[in-house]
């Protein structure tokens, strides 16, 4: 069976659209841990909910990790439903200046490679308005999409 099919054949099977993906940031201007902490909520928030306006029915599971290159410390983010709080650990009392990103989603009712062009057009918007340069490290829907 070609890996195509297989690749069908689980999607059918389980519906969910999937997409993770891993970058270097660095902002115009370092950011305070409450700017980064609202800079991750406005990621994980935005891509979800513009995956539920392009056809997702559930959330299945958001999460992310923010980390300050230089030690300035991590936020770590799970959202399972766009009406509950998200659960979110600031540990970022250094700030953050130059660090790193890692986003998965998880829905339901849309593919991976729609939940990945959502996601980057969230991303790409969002980190323009901060003034937030990035720089995808790894793309794991372009490395994990086959089924092997």
């Amino acid at each position: 069976m070609n890996e195509e099919i297989s690749l069908d054949m689980h999607r059918s099977i389980d519906e969910l659209g999937k997409f993770s993906v891993e970058m270097e940031i660095w902002p115009n201007e370092p950011l305070d841990g409450k700017a980064a902490e609202a800079l991750l909520r406005a990621i994980m928030i935005d891509s979800t909910q513009a995956c539920m306006d392009g056809g997702a029915d559930l959330v299945g599971h958001v999460k992310a990790f923010l980390a300050d290159k230089e030690g300035g410390g991590t936020i770590n983010a799970n959202l399972i439903d766009l009406d509950l709080e998200m659960t979110l650990n600031n540990d970022m009392p250094g700030g953050l200046g130059d660090g790193m990103l890692t986003l998965h989603i998880i829905v339901h009712g849309i593919w991976d490679p729609e939940v990945r062009r959502i996601a980057m057009s969230v991303i790409d918007d969002i980190m323009a308005r901060h003034g937030i340069g990035y720089n995808v490290r790894y793309d794991y829907y372009e490395k994990e999409k086959r089924v092997e």
